[in-house]
């Protein structure tokens, strides 16, 4: 028996017989222009002096950010993408002003440069999950699996209670064949969010892999009872518990 969840965001099947990749780990989710809050920006000047002090780098930075984000509100994608950068020279450690700079470089497919600014951002900071699952989706997709896989590992202690995070690593290592390690991180995303029936269906595809299919059988059952579940993943689940159910069965 499977052991009983405590309580990953929804998933989207890729190669059904051999990965599930969380939906929650997409760069539209984790990096892009569209997080930015529209609501009114307060007017401020970057090259504002307060009391006739110099403007300190994180308050110049802020301002860049602000005036940033009115240029995006109004459609001037160019002027916004100026701010950002400048954002980032005056502070760096400015994580709103990497993210949307990260996601409007995605937007105009400039995907080389927004890894760049993701790694810069997580080398000072290196406990930013979403910059760190940000990266490894643009890694994936340029085709470098073990270096998504490295860098995910490499920010799991900072990401031990983030299921889409583990959903995510355990997809990795599932394509990497290291099932196992897998099923462990499965289950750690299972234990923090039950609700989710493609980290079951991810669970399942490791458990068959390595001879566990009593558990596999349990994992695809469960899965299929979800209400939420698109027509494609029903009727693979039905077809890997076929699979199952016949060979128990022999």
């Amino acid at each position: 028996m499977l052991p009983e969840p405590v309580t990953v965001q929804p998933v989207q099947i890729v190669e059904p017989t051999k990965l599930i990749v969380p939906e929650k780990s997409t760069l539209k989710e984790h990096v892009t222009s569209d997080h930015v809050i529209s609501k009114p920006i307060a007017k401020s000047n970057v090259n504002d002096t307060s009391i006739g002090k110099q403007i300190r780098p994180d308050q110049k930075s802020g301002n860049f950010y602000r005036q940033a984000i009115t240029n995006l509100q109004q459609g001037r994608v160019a002027e916004a993408q100026a701010n950002l950068t400048q954002a980032l020279e005056a502070n760096p450690a400015n994580q709103e002003a990497r993210l949307t700079l990260a996601g409007l470089l995605v937007d105009n497919k400039r995907n080389d440069e927004a890894k760049a600014t993701l790694a810069a951002g997580l080398a000072i900071s290196p406990e930013q999950s979403d910059f760190r699952m940000a990266l490894a989706r643009l890694q994936v997709e340029a085709g470098d699996r073990s270096g998504a896989l490295n860098n995910l590992e490499q920010g799991l202690a900072y990401a031990k209670g983030n299921a889409d995070y583990q959903s995510f690593l355990a997809t990795l290592l599932q394509r990497a064949e290291r099932h196992e390690e897998a099923i462990n991180h499965y289950m750690a995303a299972l234990s923090l969010n039950d609700a989710n029936p493609n980290s079951l269906i991810g669970l399942g595809i490791s458990l068959q892999a390595v001879g566990k299919l009593e558990n596999a059988q349990e994992a695809f059952t469960r899965a299929q009872t979800s209400t939420t579940l698109s027509p494609e993943l029903s009727l693979f689940v039905d077809q890997r518990l076929k699979q199952i159910n016949q060979r128990l069965h022999r």
